[in-house]
């Protein structure tokens, strides 16, 4: 059923031979003539149907718990039905204490996040699973040297447009313009390397000192490692995967065994051409017994038949890994897409951040995934996706504007609210200390009130000839005191017509006043911080 909504027709018995043809074409044997090896050349299946299977096994078997199961079950069961392949089933109980894995570039780079969410997951549940296993993991100086190169490439070509528009097409680079990685991501990366490697529990060394009596022939092994593309046998990748090679084979000083567990040492590598080439040229060379390059899956597949409950889902997560190479466009097909960009933006048809956008966008892989199943697109078709993936891309960045839009204005909403509810809770609380300034200063007014009047009944008692006579001498002088102010003070109310209430109503005012100012003044101050001045922005000032 699936198979029909993807244009493909398959019975049901095709359909399941085709799954697990699928399943077992792309994990790597752990058998090849006899000895762990490289991933099978994948020839039986089509290009579509492998994208369909892949669509299948990401898109329905890993999100249903049920056929999760299943397809779990069948992957184990490939990897235990090569082991019956095994010549020496005893061996399969041993761990691997005495032997040195020396982890190879992809593999570091995907451990530190760089190259996807799965590829990392699978690399770092690998090393775990290394390490329960006994193996010593380990990189070599070179190795380190290669990564902190491959990080300055990326922080040199991330700065710019250009720059991202002329990366290399791989994971590393998927991940890091999906990511929107910045050229300081990569200098942070850099600065912690090799923190990050002892958390991984890797031991960075040195290669060991150079023997030729054990290392074969060197320079055909850089002849056989030359990619079509890269004729070169002097590239710095080559010079890596040479010396790399050379320290392994010194580390096993000759020894040759067809046990992966009494190998001594080994380089790991996710690159199934290094492997392919290397295994040929140590095999051209006489060599014997495990090469010393060996798969990543091929050594997970073996410790995890050691170890299974220790990484159970690592099977399963390497094949999800898998798809996802799979189900992305071929690289002929990246390349005419990126150079049509170029082309594009040469011409002023789209600008370096729009090409730049379309490179990144999670729309353009399917788009151009879905153009090479069946032919190579030519220069018109390419023309045709670039629009689509336009196209799309302008509908999902006007989408996620409006929703940006929706946000900032139910934001706004709240924070009105928000200012609308401090407002009434500020003038409620102003109000309750107006309020308790006026029962204050009313309070204290009128009882200055009373003792201006106790006053007044004191000197007009005293004004009584003969009062004077009654008062004890050591006070005489305080009570012509008061008389005398107190007349003085007559004269000057009933000439300015005023009143004891006149008195109480002012100090009462008075009082108020000076509260407020302390108060509720101290108060409007502080909030008023930071705030401009009315008519600032008109220019005008608030005098």
């Amino acid at each position: 059923m699936f198979a029909a909504t993807q244009h493909v027709t398959l019975n049901t018995e095709d359909a399941l031979a085709a799954l697990v043809t699928f399943v077992g074409e792309n994990k790597v044997s752990l058998v090849l003539d006899g000895l762990p090896g490289d991933a099978p050349q994948r020839t039986t299946l089509t290009h579509k149907q492998s994208r369909v299977l892949a669509r299948f096994v990401t898109q329905r078997c890993l999100a249903e718990p049920t056929l999760k199961a299943a397809l779990s079950a069948l992957v184990e069961g490939l990897v235990l039905r090569d082991t019956l392949l095994l010549s020496d089933l005893a061996d399969l109980g041993a761990r691997f204490q005495h032997v040195t894995v020396a982890v190879d570039t992809p593999i570091l780079l995907a451990a530190l996040d760089l190259t996807g969410v799965a590829n990392g997951i699978v690399a770092r549940e690998f090393l775990s699973l290394l390490q329960q296993t006994g193996a010593r993991t380990i990189v070599f100086d070179p190795t380190r040297s290669e990564v902190r190169g491959v990080l300055a490439l990326y922080e040199h070509k991330l700065a710019t447009a250009v720059g991202r528009l002329s990366l290399y097409r791989n994971e590393m680079t998927i991940h890091a313009l999906n990511a929107k990685l910045t050229p300081s991501d990569m200098r942070a990366v850099a600065s912690l390397l090799d923190r990050k490697f002892a958390e991984l529990g890797l031991q960075v060394i040195s290669t060991p000192k150079h023997d030729a009596q054990f290392t074969l022939d060197e320079v055909a092994l850089a002849n056989a490692l030359v990619l079509p593309r890269e004729p070169d046998p002097d590239r710095p990748r080559i010079r890596h995967d040479v010396d790399c090679v050379a320290a392994v084979l010194t580390l096993r000083r000759g020894k040759q065994t067809p046990r992966l567990e009494h190998c001594v040492a080994v380089l790991c590598s996710s690159t199934t051409q290094v492997v392919r080439n290397v295994t040929a040229w140590y095999k051209g060379q006489g060599g014997t017994g495990v090469p010393p390059v060996v798969h990543q899956v091929a050594v997970s597949s073996i410790a995890w038949l050691k170890r299974p409950n220790v990484a159970r889902g690592i099977k399963m997560h390497e094949l999800a890994a898998t798809c996802a190479a799979v189900l992305r466009p071929k690289r002929a097909t990246w390349d005419k897409f990126t150079e049509t960009l170029k082309r594009l933006r040469a011409d002023g048809s789209l600008s370096d951040d729009e090409a730049v956008a379309l490179v990144a966008s999670d729309l353009a892989e399917p788009v151009l995934a879905e153009l090479d199943e069946d032919f190579d697109p030519d220069s018109d078709t390419i023309l045709d996706a670039v629009e689509r993936v336009k196209r799309a891309y302008k509908a999902e960045s006007d989408a996620v504007a409006a929703s940006l839009i929706a946000d900032a204005r139910a934001d706004t909403a709240l924070a009105r609210d928000a200012a609308a509810d401090a407002a009434r809770d500020a003038t409620a609380v102003r109000t309750a200390v107006e309020g308790r300034i006026r029962k204050l200063s009313g309070f204290v007014a009128r009882w200055c009130e009373r003792g201006f009047v106790i006053v007044l009944i004191a000197a007009a008692a005293l004004s009584v000839p003969g009062a004077f006579e009654l008062v004890p001498t050591s006070v005489g002088w305080i009570a012509r005191a008061v008389v005398g102010i107190t007349a003085v003070f007559s004269v000057v109310s009933a000439r300015r017509g005023d009143t004891v209430d006149g008195y109480r109503e002012a100090i009462d005012n008075f009082l108020a006043t000076k509260l407020r100012r302390s108060l509720i003044g101290a108060a409007d101050r502080d909030a008023s911080i930071g705030e401009p001045e009315s008519g600032a922005d008109s220019g005008t000032s608030t005098g």
